[in-house]
């Protein structure tokens, strides 16, 4: 992959990680797999900086509130999925 023609994946010469979630609306059930780690901007020295989003922000995007997750899932226990 040519970095040039995706200039958002670098920033300042790292590489930009980026962890997200998925929401399932089955029914009138809303399910959240794998909520994140919410707002983070770290450094990793000289290889990249992990930076998390706005959950939260996301679902009200969508019209939700967190009281509207019936079910959160987690596929595995990493930092990036349950920070």
């Amino acid at each position: 992959m040519d970095c040039t023609t995706h200039p958002g994946f670098l920033e300042d010469g790292q590489l930009i990680l980026s962890f997200g979630s998925f929401l399932i609306c089955a029914g009138d059930q809303r399910i959240l797999v794998d909520p994140a780690v919410g707002k983070i901007d770290v450094d990793v020295p000289g290889v990249a900086r992990p930076k998390g989003g706005s959950p939260l922000r996301n679902l009200a995007e969508e019209g939700l509130s967190a009281d509207d997750i019936d079910t959160v899932v987690h596929t595995h226990l990493h930092l990036d999925h349950v920070g």
